[in-house]
């Protein structure tokens, strides 16, 4: 395969990162090339055939940032069913501020748990000080 020696922009990675800028680039008139060290696209999306007829998808359950996400469109053209939710309890800060988390927390309060850590990091960041994330009021 012979590669372009000059390209505008050049996307590290063939997850749905990297496929989402392709996608997002398609139609912009810059020349773009995708670049991808395994022998496959999709990053932690990736479906097999567990036997003969039976399909898995392993990773990649859900699409974060649904109103940004380039990917929600694609799923709904290529008829994917999906739903609407927040998912509290998605990582390592919402467990500690969440420290009972219930699928019953609304999305409202989840959004107001994030905006209030990011607040903290960007705080954090200003300050010029190293610190964990973990250690953020």
């Amino acid at each position: 395969m012979s590669l372009p020696s000059e390209v505008d922009v050049a996307i590290i990675g063939a997850g749905a990162a990297g496929l989402g800028a392709a996608h997002a680039l398609k139609n912009s008139g810059l020349s773009f090339i995708v670049l991808e060290a395994r022998d496959r696209v999709g990053g932690r999306a990736h479906t097999i055939q567990a036997a003969p007829g039976i399909i898995f998808d392993l990773g990649c359950g859900w699409l974060h940032s649904a109103d940004q996400n380039s990917f929600v469109e694609i799923a709904k053209a290529l008829d994917f069913e999906s739903t609407r939710t927040c998912r509290p309890g998605a990582n390592a800060l919402t467990a500690r501020r969440f420290r009972k988390p219930s699928a019953t927390r609304s999305c409202a309060r989840s959004t107001k748990f994030y905006d209030r850590a990011e607040q903290a990091a960007r705080e954090a960041a200003a300050s010029g000080r190293d610190s964990a994330a973990q250690s953020l009021p």
